[in-house]
């Protein structure tokens, strides 16, 4: 690859890399009264307005997840890169694009065609950034990658959780923020929390003990951390800072007029309105205070039994989530950036970019095929656990066999020439040692699923302590196993079928292949056998029970 080319891709990845953790913008509203296909269509073409009131995406998330996912982002913008210069026809169709969308802003006499790859570059990380629609299909794919690293999806679901949950709280606690709310100036007789009646003080009284909670929590040294690390949109305001000058506000302002003893003379009037508006900021601090409580929750890297344990012993009735042992959209989202940087990049340059991706998808279809089946299948999930061998086994071959039916549809689909019986036969004669391998590559993760259980985290030492995430074993079992397959039957099969000796010995072939399966093996068993085993401990009651209370404050 020309150096000058290298020089572009290394300026776009710098680019993408800076821009995603910028504040992304938000959308001009539609025209109303227009039909909704419409009106997402024009809003694609409308410039971006006010920025983004949520804070910065570091702010949500923990570092592993927020660096895999802005690399994933950078990789995805040096890879459309590569393909604007590498395909025919797209800078000729991104000249034609540039001509109609924006001729009164750019010069005439630019050619995206006759452009330098690092002038190109430039021109590209503009376009992709400001122009519409590219900034907001740009802004479109930084938000999904967002809300897979948890940016805020986990925390809104959190929030929701804690809106919707019963409170009871502490009785020496309430007690303690009363007292020191009544030597204020507070009527002590309104100052009383009923779980059955969300009434104004009710909510006013729910907000001091959570506040009162919080700053419990900020001493405590596993928060530390995470009450630092959370900042508002300007990132020079600690958000916990805010939320503390946000409540005094509110106390000192509209909750003393409303709920001191010596209140203020009004009319009903005046009354009314006042304790509308203090209802309404209290609604407020109330989801701020959610927000803050998630945000440290998730920020501290505790796990879902220890911050529900910690959260209900501040008040809430909440329960452990319970989620199968199957892979969710981040899992799914990693295992593919595997299987490109591992697969798709090194074999590329010698199958194709078509062919490789259509083997890489077989791989993808063929490691997801036994977690699937122990998913729908839940007894399969179980197999460790003093059952017979023989169970095992036909795990195995279920899993096996599932993952060759997986891949004669991909290669049918490929090479479809309209007789599906025919197409069969022959991807089975002329292909049926790389059916071979899927079959054994999906057989041995099932095995490696059901052979041993996950270890207790407390009892992993040092260097240990890398089986929470991955187990050498199972990566030496897969990657060897695999790797002898490859160079002594499925490469010797696949030249004596093209007539090459050269790709029995293939040394990219063997690489590739046995690195990538090593990695599967040594990661995916141990994922699998970690989110089975959270799964049967949150079966088990490891939290108090819900406290009494109901959910009756559930709109606040």
């Amino acid at each position: 690859m020309p150096l000058e080319i290298v020089a572009a891709c290394a300026f776009i990845a710098f680019v993408a890399w800076l821009h995603f953790d910028s504040i992304p913008s938000t959308l001009a509203e539609p025209a109303s009264g227009l039909p909704k296909p419409l009106g997402l269509l024009l809003a694609l073409f409308r410039r971006p307005e006010a920025p983004s009131i949520f804070p910065p995406p570091r702010a949500n998330t923990t570092i592993l997840r927020f660096w895999f996912y802005r690399t994933l982002y950078s990789g995805l913008a040096v890879g459309l890169f590569v393909g604007a210069i590498e395909i025919p026809g797209v800078r000729q169709g991104i000249d034609t694009v540039i001509a109609a969308l924006a001729s009164d802003i750019l010069p005439a006499a630019l050619a995206v065609s006759d452009l330098s790859p690092i002038a190109l570059a430039i021109v590209l990380s503009l376009l992709v950034c400001y122009l519409p629609p590219f900034s907001s299909a740009e802004n479109a794919l930084r938000g999904f990658l967002y809300e897979q690293a948890h940016i805020p999806a986990e925390l809104d679901s959190l929030m929701q959780r804690l809106k919707n949950a019963g409170f009871t709280p502490n009785e020496e606690t309430e007690q303690r923020v009363r007292n020191d709310l009544a030597a204020e100036g507070f009527d002590p007789e309104r100052l009383r929390y009923d779980p059955e009646a969300p009434t104004l003080e009710s909510r006013w009284i729910k907000a001091a003990v959570l506040m009162d909670e919080i700053g419990q929590w900020r001493a405590r040294r596993k928060f530390r951390t995470a009450f630092a690390a959370p900042t508002e949109v300007d990132r020079k305001v600690r958000s916990f800072d805010k939320l503390t000058d946000s409540y005094n506000a509110l106390r000192e302002g509209d909750a003393h007029r409303c709920l001191a003893v010596n209140r203020p003379e009004m009319t009903d009037e005046e009354r009314t309105e006042l304790e509308a508006r203090f209802l309404r900021d209290v609604k407020v601090l109330l989801r701020s205070i959610y927000a803050m409580l998630g945000r440290i929750s998730l920020l501290a890297h505790i796990d879902e039994c220890e911050r529900v344990r910690d959260l209900n012993n501040m008040g809430f009735a909440l329960e452990p989530r319970r989620n199968p042992p199957v892979p969710q959209l981040a899992d799914l989202v990693a295992l593919a950036a595997l299987l490109i940087v591992v697969w798709m990049v090194p074999m590329s340059a010698r199958l194709g970019v078509g062919r490789a991706a259509t083997i890489a998808v077989i791989i993808y279809l063929t490691i997801l095929s036994p977690t699937l089946l122990a998913h729908f299948v839940p007894k399969f999930g179980r197999i460790c656990d003093g059952q017979p061998a023989i169970r095992l086994v036909a795990f195995a071959l279920c899993a096996g066999a599932l993952a060759v039916v997986a891949s004669l549809a991909v290669n049918t689909v490929v090479s479809a020439s309209g007789d599906l019986l025919r197409d069969v036969e022959t991807i089975w004669t002329t292909r049926g040692h790389w059916l071979l391998v899927c079959f054994t590559m999906a057989a041995l993760l099932a095995w490696r699923f059901g052979s041993s259980g996950y270890p207790d985290p407390a009892s992993l030492q040092g260097w240990q302590r890398y089986r929470c995430w991955a187990d050498l074993t199972d990566g030496a079992v897969v990657g060897g196993v695999m790797l002898a397959l490859l160079a002594f039957h499925a490469l010797p099969a696949q030249a004596a079928l093209q007539g090459d000796p050269s790709i029995a010995v293939d040394p990219l072939r063997l690489a590739t292949g046995g690195t990538l399966c090593f990695l599967v093996g040594f990661f995916v068993p141990t994922w699998y056998r970690g989110r089975r085993a959270k799964k049967e401990q949150g079966d088990e009651p490891r939290v108090a029970a819900p406290l009494d209370g109901g959910s009756s404050l559930s709109t606040a």
